[in-house]
Order: C-alpha cells, then structure tokens, then sequence
C-alpha cells in the first residue's frame, strides 16, 4: 500500500527568486514562474524534514501552487531537483540557485491559463515529478528527514502565492511512495535501453499516437517479476507494457524554441524497484502554412480612391501575410487589373487600365493572394470605397460677411454678436455648407456662419486682448475648409474679488485670549481687481483686531478683550474696496486659545500590562475608542515572541483592567501603530513590515470589531517615503491622519482626495494628499507616539524617555511636558484620554513602554502604561 508524505514551504528565505543578474531575492510576497515582466527567473523552492527513508520507491509525486494573480499567456517551464543529499538553505550570493547541481531527472510543464487569484486545483499543480524525486532518495547519502530542493526555470509567467506572502498557501510538495521490500535483483534497462533502431524523432505538428523511434526496454531479472514504464513528459505517452513512445494529445512542440527534448522513463519492477533512463528525442521542422496577420491591411488610414485618380495612387491599403517557417518569403498577386499590388511589400494602388465610377460601382471587393515560397496561399477581401471626383469647399473673399469691426467685450453676455459671419461655398450642384468652431467660449450658427458669445468660459482683457478663432466649413461632399479670425477683446470694468483660497497665510487661524496688541491671528486677507492700475484696500468690522489696510494682514488691536471660554471662535468680516469703487466681502473664522498651554503633568498610576492574561509583554501605541469608553492598546511584538503568539490588540478600561482581546493577524502581524474615527467607529493601524501599508477597519453592520462583516482597506506608505511606520493620530477637525516614521524622523499629513477615502497616493492608484515635517528641526528627534489633541488643535509627540512636544499640525515647536517621573525605558506611543480618576472633569495622557526590546530579549515581558494628568483648565 502506498504511503504519503505532504509539507509545505515552512521558512521565510526556502522560496526565492534568482534574476538574470544573478541577485537573489529572499523575502517576497509572490513567485514569479519563469518572467517576472521581462527579467528571466530562475525559482528555488526548498522543502524540509522530508520523512521518505532510502529505498523508497515512489510512485507519485508534484508541488501544488496557489494563484496569486491572474495569468494566461502561454508558459513552458522545466523543474529539476537540487541533486544533493540533503539540500541546504538559499543564500543571498550571487547565482546561488542556479549554480547548484541539477538532477538528471527533468519535468516539462506547460501550465494551463491560471484565471482566478486564489484557486490551488489542477492549473496550478506540477505535473508528475517522481522520477526527480527517485532520484534524489536513490542517492548513497539520502535519508529519512533530509531536505529537498527544486528548481524552475522557462519562459512565460505564473504567478504563485509565497510563504511570505501567506503561509497557508505557500507551495505544497506531495510524494506517494512505498517502502523498500526485501532484497532482490533491482530491474535495469537493457543495453540498449532504446529497442527501437530507428531514428529517435518527431514532427512538431505531428498528431497524437505518432511515433517518436522510441520503445523504452529494462528487464528484472528476478523469476516472476514484471516491468511497467511511466513518462515524466504529458505531451507524449507511453505504453505501461511495451515501452512505447508516442505523441500524446496535450501540448504543443515547437521546432523554433525546442528543437530537441529530454523524455525520462522510469521502469518500475512489481518487486518495487525502478529505474531512470533519459531519451533525447530530435524536434523536425514541419512546413507551416502561410496566413494573413491580423489586422491583414497593414495601413490604417481609410480604404478609398477618387473615381479619377492617376496611376500610382495609392489606395489605403498595405496586405499583410506572414509564413511562421524560417527563411520563407511571403509574395503578394490581386485579381482586378484596375489595381496593382507591390509583389514584396503588399501596397496596393491604383493602376492605369480600366476605369472607376463611384456611380455605378461605389464599392471594389479586391481578392489579394498571398504565396509563401513553401508553396502554401492564403486569400483576403479587401473593400475600397470609390469617391466621385468633386470640387471641394472654400471659403469666400473676403471670407467675413459681416463689415463691421471683429470685437467683443470681455464680460459680453451668451449671444453677445462678434462682427463675424464666416461665408464659404461648395461649387458642386446641390452641396450645402455647415460651420463649427473650435472654441467653446464662442457659438457659430452652422447654416449662416455667425460666431456669437456662449455661456461657456471667460474672456480676459488682460491676458487674452485677441482671440485666432478657426472655423470649419465642410460640405455635403465631405470636403472641408479652415479659416482663422482675428476678434479683438475689449476692456470691462471688472470688480474686486476675493483669490481662492482668500487667506494668503497658511498658518492655524488662531490667537490665544491674552495676546498682545500686534499679535498675527495668522489670516491674510487676499483680493484683486482684474482691471489694469486698480488697487485694493481692506477694512475689518471687529475693533478688537485691526488689519493692514494694504497687506491684509490681520493682528489683535488694543480694544477690547477675548475669552476662550465664552467665546471660542470669531466670525471677523473683511471688505475688499477697489480703487474703482467695487466692494468684496469675506468671513473669517479665527479660534480663541486659552492663554496657556499645559503647563505640567503629573504621574497618576503606573498599569503592568505584562500581568493581563494574556499579556501585552510589548505596547507599541494607544488610542482612546470613545463610543465604548476603553483604551485600545496594540503590542506589534506578540507575533515574534512564540511564547506569547496570539491576541496583539488589548482593550483597557480606564482603571487599568483588562476589558477584552482582538486581533489584527488576519490581515497585519505587526500593527506598530493605532489610532480611531469618532465619527464612524473605523480603526487604523500602520503595519511595520512587507510593503510598509496602513490599513484601515470598517466594523461594519454590526459595528463590531473582529466580526465577519468587518471590511478591511489598505494604502502603502512606502510609496510617499515612509519606511518604518510607528504610532498614528487621527485629526478630529480637518479629517486627515498623522503619520509618524521611525527611521526618516518625520510626521506625515495624510489628507483623503476628492473620493473622500484614503486609499493611498496617485502612484498606487488613490488620490490622497501627504505633506511632512520633520520632527529633528524642532531640535527632538522623534523616538515614539503622537496623539491629537483638539482642543488645543495641537500634537503630543513622545520626543525622548523624559519629555512630550507639544507641537502645531505643521511642525511648530509650542511646548514640552516633562515625564521623567515614569523612568520610561521605551515610550512608543500615547493617547489623550479622560482621566481614571475624575473621567467628567480631568484628561490624562496614557503612555505605552515597552520596556526591554524583544529584539534583544525575544522572552522578556515587561510591558506598562503610565497615566499622567494633564494639568489644564481648558482641557478639564
């Protein structure tokens, strides 16, 4: 009875890619089959522990794959085994894979289209590879859990699944076998192994059941014993009995790109013995016929002719035929005298016999006869239209009707004249003239030629005095006639309008309540008056701020007061006034700020998350879920830990307990960073490994997280510059998640596009909007977490072990808060929380350490959150 063994890949590094360079690439998330685009591969797949003692007779065997993109080109690959004993781990050194020595035993596969990402059936299995295994297990030092390696090389693309990419579907390796009997005489072929004298070779068109002068002979000389033979290639087949070899019904064989071809046979005696036999098997060219490519008219312009057009003329058509033979020339014949084709290049033209007459023969059907030299015709149709020969259009002298001067103002009303009546004429008998323009800022009536303003842009004086128009006349006949007009623009009073964006400042418009009469509230009030020579000044109606009359700039004055906490916003209406007496009006909304900042923190309780069961033995980031009252914490660490393997997502009441566990492995193994949406529950982490993504969870229906109708997103941060995505803050006010990059030092701004959604910047196909600063220009270099706050419309960023920045959304330093009193060993990321204490009446900031890196200490667990009130009147 047979028995079975099946592993799959095991080990980040057992599967790589070889370029023709002879680079390795070790870690990556697909197998590109034979061409990765137009780089040759050459693919090492390395399987462990292979439990098969020596001796071991097998009888079947294959690498199952699974799709991880849709391809359906043609491919022809070959696999061959690593012919070692025990196949040791790929390297990075140039050409490593394809240096090793290769089996004797060799596989054919021409792999069927593979049409759907994630189907593992029959498209995506190797065919039979037992006789490369049989080799490898017949070796003098094989034995029973040794390593196995294989390695594919060819043409053409299949893209498979990786270990990398998913365990769970990396590359399967299955072996049927039986175990060694007793011992005996094994079989062996013949001398010759080839009972067939004939000549070993084949057609490459030949049909199935053709012979190829091939009978495969081996002998058991032990009494009673009998031989069967197998293949290892499906394009021919084998008689189990006779050892015959034939042309099968699968495949094709190609002289051009395979003239010769390696065939393994494996005897199998009855006493389970086998053996190996290579056979080299001669491809013959087969003449192959001649046919027209598609298209067959070479020449895309139209296929037409005038009825009275003079020899020579060519008539839009170039035949096209080609014979796939080596060294065939293709000669091209037609079959109306009329016409003449060019025997070699196959434009064909008109001639000078016979006459044409788009009356009575409007259309010519043209027979082409295209001859290789191997003797094989194709034939084609080709139409060609004939044309009567007709005077075309043109326009009049003077081509402008209209006598009155060519000028428009430049605010005319839609329908406002232009003193142009554009006037052509087809001298044909019964031809008609219409009329386009190629300006959509102007209407021409197509039957009388008058150009008229539309209700479509605008005209500008000042930088467009004269406009070229160019209209088209065509007539009924088809023929057709350009003409440029020359319209002049003229000058309208225009009024004063505020610019977009009319605030010139890109600061935060904001100012606290006890500035100082001069202070800037980061507004610049920004208008213009088209007209030449205007000037514009500003005035404000609120006298507690006064505005330069000329720049726009808006500072406190000395009148009045301003108070945060009645008053947190102010409406400041600015008029524009133009020199020309037009007026602009426009609201600004500047936000009032307490006059102080938090001063200081202080260190409320200290929370062991190593002693949660589970445990968080690594914290890398914190945010705040206010719809359900708890702290979410994310350990990124857990999945490298083996001890701790499972849950990496912690749900924390404010006391410190822990409340619940999720988990993100579904879909990121190290979620480095979190953060979360108020307005619709979604939740963001930044993944720290592959591509470098943020993924964003919508808990869907339900609104629960880890359900099966949550809907999972993602967007590279690698393709803007990030490389080492940490901790993440969302940005309640404007919509937009900060970023904060561990190895650049930066905070980036990620702002959804017009879709509304971030699904990552154009060059991965979203059209998000990302701006950075960096962090080492505040003169802290970022080693942790941000978190918003929007009260305060400001960042917290974890600078150092001892100390929080308190940061505009732009990059400006305001503040710190000390936070040494923790001793924190590794403060990786923090949140703006209500306090554990009096959660009604005090925030406190929550921050994550992970204490002990685990890169060091792969065991440690010693993971905390310190929370520390915020010491702020605003806040509270």
């Amino acid at each position: 009875m047979a028995e079975l063994f099946e592993t799959r890949v095991a080990t980040a590094g057992d599967d790589v890619e070889e370029k023709g360079s002879g680079s390795i690439s070790t870690n990556i998330n697909d197998l590109e089959l034979g061409y990765d685009s137009s780089t040759r591969q050459t693919v090492g797949i390395r399987f462990t522990g292979i439990d098969i003692p020596k001796g071991a007779i097998i009888t079947s065997a294959y690498i199952q794959f699974q799709a991880n993109e849709v391809k359906t080109g043609a491919a022809s690959l070959l696999i061959q085994g690593d012919n070692t004993d025990d196949a040791s781990p790929f390297t990075t050194a140039s050409f490593n894979v394809s240096s090793l020595p290769r089996t004797t035993a060799s596989t054919a596969w021409t792999p069927d289209p593979w049409t759907t990402v994630g189907e593992h059936g029959l498209a995506e299995r190797t065919p039979d590879l037992s006789a490369i295994v049989q080799e490898i297990v017949n070796r003098s030092g094989w034995a029973a859990l040794n390593d196995m390696a294989f390695l594919i090389t060819g043409t053409g693309t299949r893209t498979a699944d990786s270990y990398e990419y998913n365990p769970a579907s990396a590359p399967l390796l299955h072996i049927e076998y039986l175990l060694p009997g007793p011992a005996g005489n094994p079989v062996a072929f013949n001398t010759p192994a080839d009972a067939d004298p004939t000549a070993n070779q084949i057609a490459e068109l030949a049909a199935a059941g053709a012979p190829t002068g091939i009978t495969a002979s081996a002998t058991d000389p032990d009494a009673g014993s009998s031989v069967t033979y197998s293949l290892n290639d499906a394009r021919f087949a084998i008689d189990a009995n006779t050892g015959v070899i034939t042309r099968s019904a699968i495949g094709t064989l190609d002289f051009e790109t395979q003239a010769s071809i390696n065939l393994t046979v494996t005897a199998t005696s009855s006493d389970g013995s086998t053996a190996n036999k290579s056979f080299t098997l001669a491809v013959l060219d087969s003449p192959e016929p001649i046919a027209f490519n598609a298209p067959p008219d070479a020449n895309s312009a139209a296929n037409q002719i005038a009825q009275n057009a003079a020899a020579g003329t060519a008539v839009g058509i170039t035949a096209s035929a080609s014979d796939p033979d080596a060294g065939s020339t293709v000669t091209y014949t037609i079959d109306d005298q009329r016409f003449a084709i060019n025997s070699s290049t196959g434009v064909i033209t008109r001639s000078a016999n016979g006459t044409l007459d788009a009356q009575s023969e409007p259309t010519v059907n043209l027979h082409v006869t295209a001859t290789s030299s191997d003797g094989s015709i194709d034939t084609h149709t080709f139409t060609v239209g004939v044309t009567a020969s007709q005077q075309p259009v043109a326009f009049n002298t003077p081509p402008d009707s209209n006598p009155s001067a060519n000028q428009i103002a430049e605010l005319a009303a839609a329908g406002a004249p232009t003193g142009i009546t554009a006037s052509a004429t087809d001298p044909d008998a019964g031809s008609s003239v219409t009329y386009s323009i190629n300006d959509a800022r102007f209407a021409i009536d197509s039957s009388t030629g008058v150009i008229t303003r539309s209700a479509v842009g605008t005209l500008d004086f000042e930088t467009q005095s004269s406009i070229n128009l160019t209209v088209t006349a065509t007539s009924s006949d088809g023929s057709t006639a350009n003409k440029s007009f020359t319209l002049a623009v003229l000058d309208s009073p225009e009024p004063v309008a505020f610019n977009n964006p009319p605030d010139a400042n890109t600061a935060v418009n904001q100012i606290a309540q006890n500035a100082a009469a001069g202070t800037a509230v980061g507004i610049t009030a920004s208008a213009k008056d088209p007209d030449a020579g205007s000037t514009v000044t500003y005035t404000i109606d609120d006298t507690r701020f006064a505005i330069n009359s000329s720049t726009g700039v808006i500072t406190r004055s000395a009148n009045g007061t301003l108070d945060a906490q009645s008053e947190p916003s102010i409406n400041l209406h600015v008029t524009a006034t133009s020199s020309d007496s037009s007026v602009a009006t426009h609201t600004f909304t500047v936000g009032v700020t307490a006059s102080q900042l938090p001063t200081s923190v202080t260190l409320a309780h200290t929370i062991l998350t190593s002693q949660w069961s589970p445990p968080s033995p690594d914290p890398t980031d914190i945010v705040y879920i206010s719809h359900l009252g708890t702290l979410l914490v994310a350990d990124s660490e857990v999945d490298e830990m083996s001890i701790f393997t499972g849950k990496n997502l912690y749900q924390m009441n404010l006391n410190g307990t822990l409340a619940g566990t999720l988990t993100t492995i579904n879909f990121s193994d190290e979620p480095a960073g979190v953060t979360y949406n108020p307005t619709n529950h979604h939740l963001f982490f930044a993944d720290d490994t592959g591509t470098k993504s943020v993924y964003e969870l919508n808990p869907g229906k339900d609104g629960l997280y880890n359900t099966s109708d949550d809907i999972v997103t993602s967007f590279r941060t690698s393709a803007f510059g990030s490389s080492d995505s940490e901790s993440l803050a969302y940005d309640t006010k404007r919509g937009v998640l900060y970023l904060e990059d561990g190895s650049t030092h930066r905070i980036y701004t990620i702002a959804p596009g017009q879709n509304g959604k971030f699904d990552g910047v154009p060059s991965t196909g979203g059209d998000d909007v990302v701006t950075s600063f960096s962090v080492q220009a505040l003169g802290t270099p970022s080693d942790g977490g941000i978190a918003y706050d929007p009260v305060h419309d400001l960042l917290y960023v974890i600078t150092s072990r001892n100390s929080v920045a308190m940061v505009t959304p732009t990059g400006d330093l305001l503040g710190t808060l000390d936070i040494s009193a923790a001793n924190a060993k590794k403060p990786a990321g923090l949140a703006l929380a209500p306090s554990s204490d009096d959660p009604s009446h005090q925030m406190s900031l929550y921050i994550v350490d992970r204490g002990v890196d685990n890169n060091t200490n792969p065991t440690e667990n010693d993971g905390k959150i310190y929370e520390f009130h915020l010491n702020d009147w605003l806040l509270a």
